[in-house]
């Protein structure tokens, strides 16, 4: 039984760690997201690195940093297709669990 216990644990520690890998994958693609954004939208330097950290923190609490992007982007005037906005977020979070995976 004990054999049992120690393999459920270790599953569920292996579960956890990789949940905390992808938390981390998310809010990295959401950052690359906002800066991206942010200088499309004409933001530059410290501006634009405020505005991702700013989607990071709604991410973690709202969940998808593709919506807040598009309609920050339709407010200052620029039409996103929903398509493309999803792509370039997708390669980003593809690009931090690259990254992630290295570390």
């Amino acid at each position: 039984m004990r054999g049992f216990e120690e393999r459920r644990q270790a599953g569920e520690t292996q579960l956890v760690y990789h949940q905390a890998l992808e938390f981390r994958a998310r809010a990295m693609g959401a950052k690359m997201l906002g800066v991206w954004a942010a200088e499309l939208m004409g933001q530059e330097g410290e501006t634009a690195v405020c505005y991702a950290e700013d989607l990071v923190r709604a991410g973690v609490l709202a969940g998808d940093p593709v919506e807040r992007v598009r309609a920050d982007m339709r407010s200052a005037g620029f039409a996103p297709g929903d398509r493309a906005l999803r792509l370039q977020y997708d390669m980003f979070l593809d690009e931090a669990r690259a990254t992630i995976a290295t570390l």
